[in-house]
């Protein structure tokens, strides 16, 4: 995984260039919190 070197400026205008477009057309918003990636990689079986 590489980490990513951008400035946070550069982030937040990359964020707002992309999303804008693709919020005028969603009525509904949600925040949701991060998942470390740890997290997300464990191995950890499904439901049946």
């Amino acid at each position: 995984m590489i980490a990513c070197t951008c400035s946070a400026g550069m982030v937040t205008k990359y964020q707002k260039r992309i999303s804008g477009p693709l919020l005028d057309r969603i009525d509904i918003h949600i925040e949701v919190p991060r998942v470390d990636y740890e997290k997300l990689s464990e191995r950890r079986l499904g439901e049946t």
